[in-house]
């Protein structure tokens, strides 16, 4: 009875909405787009184009997202469906506005200014206004990412006020998502926040790191909602991907957290604490703060890295992901060093050289195998890009000194699985010749993995097995494991799940 007056409910909204719209499918019910936009256009299997694994393909206007989930359909009975497929076949799931946001469910007249690089912010606003010169652009860059200021009346740039009013009418500055959760481990300090994308509500996760051994705090950002790679070990890569994020959907990562850390100087009590009387009005605050606000972290806290390690494969979003790293290293902006950023890839290799050529910065490969039979299965994009091919591109990388810095190889530690002192053996020889690090990872379990972590003895005597070799070699101790913030546990359709499933609630206790 109360599946037919479910129906019967949702009959009545089709009905009253096709007559002055036109038709829509009945999941857009419950996503912005149902009140904000039109109908989206769905790509069909047919239509996904196969990955050939060609660089210049690559670069074509369908993403190497498009072309690689093409490829992981076969794979489908390994993934989880996220809330925005789950009622549909394969051949529905991915409109235009899911691989590449092209579709907004937010209309504005206004153009955003956050996402754009320097030069284009220079090109935009001097198009727009000719009396907006590139100094004054500059200007109004370096306040938006130095001081963390959304609203061009609070800069502190020399123009006048008919500029001022003209770029209050055609631009904005607007941070495409907001932070809907904020999650602090009991363990280490770690912060894992859930980010709401304004574009279309979905959700995806960052993590904050603290070493404090190291004096660094670094974030690990994502770059797509969900992921197409499926490896095995991996829950994030349970998720089916949905879409991915925009240059200013990545920034905004980064500039939500700097805020949350009160890094920006606009910020209250946002200067060095320098005497006990500044650390007197910091412990005040905390304390009047309100019971739903988490303290402020202390401001000597500050972000200093990001690391591409979060949701999705980042060369399979490399167009955003490039520009979103030249926004962060531009020196009038947040200036984050090169040699602070790192991009970590279960190897493309067609795009992989491009990290260190065109960016500079560091470039992480996740192994975790030294045969291509073990490999297939922890990686499976080692079907396309096998472990062979892999290492001939560095070494040819090498070779045209195009490659003057170390790779840094990541390396999950599965009891019985890869961590036999034979496989370390192996890695020595297959890493001969070239200059590199490894960074060995305990295990994160979640809930039904097919895996355990080695042992604290296992682990030690495998990393002392590269050692010896003159391998660089470190532990990544699990940060932020106890809120599910690790390495390989972040997962967001979980949470989208519960989310329909109270409002499917809300509308069913209504009939």
């Amino acid at each position: 009875m109360l599946k037919k007056n479910f129906h019967r409910f949702f009959g009545r909204i089709l009905d009253t909405h096709n007559d002055h719209h036109g038709s829509f499918s009945p999941s857009q019910i419950f996503s912005s787009s149902f009140t904000h936009s039109k109908p989206f256009k769905t790509y069909s299997k047919n239509n996904l184009f196969q990955h050939k694994g060609s660089e210049n393909e690559l670069q074509h206007d369908h993403t190497p997202s498009e072309m690689h989930l093409n490829n992981n359909m076969n794979h489908s009975n390994h993934l989880n469906y996220s809330s925005s497929n789950s009622q549909h076949d394969d051949s529905n799931i991915f409109s235009s506005s899911t691989l590449d946001n092209k579709n907004s469910s937010i209309t504005t007249s206004k153009k955003n200014l956050i996402g754009l690089t320097l030069q284009e912010l220079i090109d935009t606003l001097s198009e727009s206004i000719p009396s907006i010169t590139p100094h004054k652009a500059t200007r109004i860059f370096s306040h938006m990412y130095t001081q963390g200021q959304t609203s061009f009346h609070d800069m502190k740039v020399t123009i006048t006020k008919r500029e001022m009013d003209e770029l209050s009418e055609k631009f904005e500055i607007r941070y495409p998502m907001s932070v809907c959760a904020e999650t602090i481990s009991s363990l280490d300090k770690t912060r894992k926040y859930l980010f709401d994308l304004h574009e279309d509500e979905r959700k995806v996760e960052g993590v904050v790191m603290h070493f404090p051994e190291k004096e660094r705090i670094t974030m690990c950002v994502s770059s797509q909602v969900g992921c197409s790679m499926n490896c095995s070990f991996c829950h994030t890569g349970s998720q089916k991907l949905e879409r991915n994020l925009t240059a200013a959907e990545i920034v905004g990562q980064v500039m939500l957290a700097k805020q949350k850390y009160h890094n920006f100087p606009l910020h209250a009590y946002s200067l060095p604490i320098q005497t006990e009387k500044d650390r007197e009005k910091r412990r005040n605050y905390n304390e009047n703060a309100v019971s739903n606000v988490i303290s402020v972290p202390d401001q000597m806290e500050r972000i200093t890295h990001i690391v591409f390690m979060g949701q999705g494969e980042p060369l399979y979003n490399h167009k955003n992901v490039f520009k979103a790293v030249k926004i962060l290293n531009e020196q009038h902006g947040l200036n984050i060093s090169r040699k602070r950023i790192g991009i970590s890839t279960c190897g493309v290799v067609p795009i992989m050289r491009r990290v260190v050529t065109e960016l500079g910065v560091d470039l992480l490969i996740s192994l975790h195998a030294t045969y291509n039979d073990l490999r297939d299965v922890l990686v499976p994009i080692n079907k396309t890009y096998p472990l062979e091919h892999l290492f001939e591109t560095l070494r040819e990388m090498i070779l045209n000194k195009e490659l003057d810095r170390k790779v840094t190889f990541e390396y999950v530690m599965l009891r019985g699985v890869n961590d036999s002192i034979s496989e370390a053996h192996r890695l020595v020889e297959l890493v001969k010749g070239i200059t590199c690090a490894f960074h060995l990872i305990e295990f994160n379990t979640w809930p039904g993995a097919p895996y355990e972590c080695s042992t604290s003895e296992t682990i030690d005597a495998f990393g002392a097995v590269l050692r010896n070799a003159g391998i660089r070699t470190g532990v990544r101790r699990s940060k932020g494991k106890d809120i599910q913030a690790a390495c390989g546990q972040l997962k967001t359709s979980e949470f989208v799940k519960s989310r329909r499933a109270e409002q499917l609630r809300r509308v069913s206790a209504q009939l």
